[in-house]
């Protein structure tokens, strides 16, 4: 049985997360309403350069990506676009379970390379393929 006395100190630390989340966010210079941009999607902005080019903000992301264990590359595709690739999913079971996950990736992706970017999944672990791959082109207006 929970005593009163950790009970309070449970609700305690769970008021202090919740403050420190809302300053944290209260802080992030892009509106959380734009889709793919909640606080992971803020974390990623700020560490890809707005003004790099296409092929510069897919190599930084390649790199995060790596750093989280995705394996990611980034290729010419060939066409004037690239493939953004992830060889490994470190949240496939999760993902397995919940496509919500891919979604939101996907989402986050667009958002992250900007309206400059079109970006199509053409591979899909989930669907039986070995790994995931992203056909990334410049826009066209």
């Amino acid at each position: 049985m929970i005593s009163r006395r950790n009970l309070l100190m449970g609700f305690s630390a769970a008021a202090v997360t919740v403050h420190q989340a809302g300053r944290t966010m209260a802080q992030d210079p892009i509106p959380s309403s734009v889709p793919g941009t909640g606080r992971r999607g803020v974390m990623l902005m700020n560490r890809i350069g707005p003004s790099a080019s296409l092929k510069e903000r897919l190599q930084q992301l390649a790199r995060v990506r790596s750093e989280e264990g995705y394996m990611a590359e980034v290729r010419p595709d060939g066409s004037g676009g690239f493939l953004f690739i992830e060889n490994h999913c470190p949240i496939c079971a999760a993902a397995t379970a919940c496509q919500g996950f891919c979604t939101t990736e996907l989402d986050l992706f667009r958002t992250v390379l900007g309206p400059g970017a079109s970006v199509e999944r053409t591979e899909h672990i989930i669907s039986g393929d070995r790994r995931c791959v992203y056909k990334v082109r410049p826009a066209t207006s």
